[in-house]
């Protein structure tokens, strides 16, 4: 039986490159897509603010491309999209991959829009400067932060808030449907109550890790402990061997 094919999907304001490192690790045989959410695209920068549903659509385009059952691999936001998506086209997802997951439960969807808006550019740096962990390169860190400026402020705004109202009322939901889905967490980071984000300590444990357990009991946790938010980034090798054991576990289809 060959695998299954692999379909990758960034985080907010990212891109499909985040992917790069596991991408060039794959078997050259093994079938993927690296779905591109559209951030940047200039045609699509006066279009209505995407949502977790509008961008999960976009992933069940690239699912019905594939000729069989995909394994989703989401980072950051990309975890909800991934979550959407599944339960849009549950028939073709054979599996599903967190990638340092979390739910904005830590400011109401409508505070945490006005907080982007009031300062993007101070939030941006804020947000996104938690993420960086020690084995991230100084030059790569200034591109990720630089690349995030680049997504429309209201664009940014809406999304998080979108997010973080998918996470208050659709999350636990969707996640209902997928109870028995062959499902990993990788986990690197906890975002604690002051909203702040910090890297997870060997052997700790955080409110999504408990979260993804209850919903989907059998689901295999793995902590990449001294690694920040881009481990995919940072540790591309730990992260592809993981998920080829991950893939290689799979039942049969």
């Amino acid at each position: 039986m060959s695998a299954p094919p692999l379909c990758f999907v960034h985080g907010l304001a990212c891109g499909p490159e985040d992917w790069d490192g596991i991408v060039a690790t794959l078997n050259p045989l093994q079938a993927r897509s690296v779905a591109n959410l559209g951030y940047f695209d200039p045609v699509a920068v006066e279009a209505r603010a995407p949502t977790i549903a509008s961008l999960a659509r976009r992933v069940v385009v690239e699912l019905q491309l594939m000729k069989a059952p995909a394994v989703l691999v989401g980072h950051s936001l990309g975890c909800r999209v991934i979550i959407e998506a599944a339960k849009q086209k549950p028939n073709a997802v054979a599996g599903l991959v967190f990638v340092d997951g979390s739910r904005l439960l830590f400011a109401s969807p409508a505070a945490l829009r006005a907080t982007v808006e009031e300062n993007p550019v101070a939030f941006v740096e804020d947000f996104f400067g938690q993420m960086m962990g020690p084995k991230m390169p100084a030059e790569m860190a200034d591109h990720l932060v630089k690349r995030a400026k680049t997504m429309p402020a209201d664009k940014l705004a809406r999304l998080l808030e979108d997010g973080a109202r998918w996470d208050n009322e659709d999350c636990e939901g969707a996640l209902a449907t997928l109870h028995d889905r062959p499902t990993m967490v990788l986990q690197s980071t906890v975002i604690d109550d002051d909203g702040r984000r910090r890297i997870l300590q060997e052997g700790e444990t955080m409110p999504w890790i408990g979260f993804i357990s209850a919903q989907i009991p059998k689901a295999r946790i793995e902590i990449l402990a001294g690694l920040g938010h881009f481990s995919m980034i940072e540790d591309p090798e730990a992260v592809s061997r993981l998920l080829a054991d991950f893939v290689a576990g799979l039942p049969a289809r």
